[in-house]
């Protein structure tokens, strides 16, 4: 009768601290927004795009706010000017933008007065040559689909090479899963085969594309995946570095696309 009178105290003293119990939420201090610019040139496709929003606050699940009213101008090295017009809020594009390989690009944008500045320079066009398809039942990507695919192609020589590969499926942009490459490490002037870190299923349509990339675009991206944890590792938090001035985040980047598709 000792024991079931000690295990029924217990219970009871359990019950009471459970009912005392109170949710705490740290009261975190507000912080100021930032401006976030992501801006982009398709050189292959000729249009300049810019996307420009403000950061949340930590406690805050609202979509970020677009911003509007932006001034932005684009300018090569050549003298070329360009500018872009806001085609919805916080998107601004222009059209028939001639970038060349190795001309250089500076973009500017104003918001309320500030000035945000960044420079890239215009990559060498690559074209994807191929897919690869190999089925691995029971691989590491095997939720996702038991089939693995590999981007190929020629790597041009003498030149540092910046690259990234992402995927559609079924016209459905893969957001989470893409491939980052630095010649450097891959094989300078040679044929380059990079598998895509992702499962796929059959009776699907597959499109892979190749970016070619400035280094500035490869740099922002290669962080962003040492956040997610699909590149290399990081065990503290941090906004990815990009080359605005004025401490703002996002980035600016130069490339061109090639892509294939490929139906499983």
């Amino acid at each position: 009768m000792l024991n079931i009178k000690n295990i029924g105290l217990f219970v009871l003293g359990l019950l009471f601290f459970s009912s005392c119990e109170d949710v705490i939420e740290l009261e975190l201090e507000s912080v100021e927004s930032q401006i976030v610019i992501e801006a982009t040139i398709d050189a292959g496709n000729q249009i300049a795009s810019v996307n420009i929003s403000k950061t949340n606050d930590f406690y805050d699940n609202k979509s970020p706010e677009q911003v509007s009213d932006a001034v932005i101008i684009l300018q090569s090295d050549l003298g070329n000017t360009y500018t872009l017009s806001e085609t919805s809020p916080g998107t601004y594009t222009a059209i028939e933008v001639i970038a060349n390989q190795g001309e250089i690009f500076n973009l500017m944008v104003e918001v309320d007065g500030k000035i945000y500045e960044a420079s890239s320079q215009t990559p060498v066009a690559v074209s994807l040559d191929s897919i690869i398809q190999s089925n691995f039942p029971g691989g590491p990507f095997s939720d996702e689909g038991d089939i693995l695919l590999s981007a190929v192609w020629n790597d041009p020589d003498n030149l540092e090479n910046f690259y990234r590969i992402r995927s559609y499926v079924d016209n459905v942009f893969q957001s989470d899963n893409y491939t980052l490459l630095n010649d450097v490490l891959a094989g300078n002037g040679e044929e380059i085969t990079a598998s895509i870190a992702q499962g796929f299923n059959e009776n699907t349509t597959v499109k892979v594309e190749l970016l070619s990339t400035d280094e500035s675009y490869y740099d922002y991206f290669f962080q962003l995946s040492s956040l997610s944890g699909s590149g290399a590792g990081s065990t503290t938090p941090y906004n990815p570095k990009g080359n605005f001035t004025n401490e703002a985040l996002g980035y600016f980047g130069i490339y061109y696309s090639s892509s294939k598709e490929i139906q499983l």
